[in-house]
């Protein structure tokens, strides 16, 4: 009689454990600060060549000249709106 009460009482926490009563969370409560994105590349290609880690040098240096460029591309919309 008291496994029956200890599974019983097993299975109640079990369905009722996994309750919440917060809301789930969405994309737009998640605020993101802005980064300086050349200033993170510039940094991570100074530490990859103080390590002599060409593999991160050519990854970070690539994103550098791909940010490089977008921003870029931007200043000449800008431009060209205006």
């Amino acid at each position: 009689m008291n496994i029956k009460y200890i599974i019983i009482t097993i299975i109640s926490l079990i369905s009722i454990g996994c309750v919440t009563s917060k809301p789930e969370p969405k994309p737009k409560d998640t605020k993101l600060k802005e980064r300086d994105w050349v200033a993170v590349y510039e940094h991570e290609v100074r530490v990859a060549i103080a390590n002599d880690d060409r593999a991160a040098w050519n990854f970070f240096m690539v994103e550098l000249l791909k940010e490089k460029l977008r921003l870029k591309k931007l200043k000449l919309e800008d431009l060209a709106d205006e």
